[in-house]
């Protein structure tokens, strides 16, 4: 028996204003978008934000992720990529702390 279902996983992009703020409305918007496809959405992983986000940004963007995932019936996974093994611990605790039980772990250059 397999674990995951044979799929293929769509990356959602995190939008950004010129001040390099989230924008939240137009994500929650593009992932309810993407739901009407595919149910195998992620965050964090092949896009590239993953590294380049603060800690503070990946709580809040990964809390809207996981909001709206499960508004839609369907679990979350969140990417983790980072060269510090520190960081990469932290951000699973802060994401499993939000309900996310599904990640996909990027190994670093």
């Amino acid at each position: 028996m397999k674990r995951y279902p044979a799929c293929i996983l769509c990356t959602c992009v995190i939008p950004w204003d010129e001040n390099h703020e989230f924008l939240e409305s137009l994500f929650v918007d593009e992932v309810r978008r993407m739901l009407t496809t595919t149910r195998h959405l992620y965050i964090f992983g092949t896009a590239g934000e993953g590294h380049a986000v603060s800690n503070r940004q990946f709580k809040q963007i990964t809390r809207v992720f996981h909001d709206t995932m499960k508004a839609g019936g369907v679990e979350p996974m969140v990417g983790v990529i980072s060269l510090s093994l520190p960081t990469i611990l932290e951000r699973i605790e802060l994401a499993r702390e939000i309900g996310v039980r599904h990640f996909q772990i990027s190994l670093p250059s």
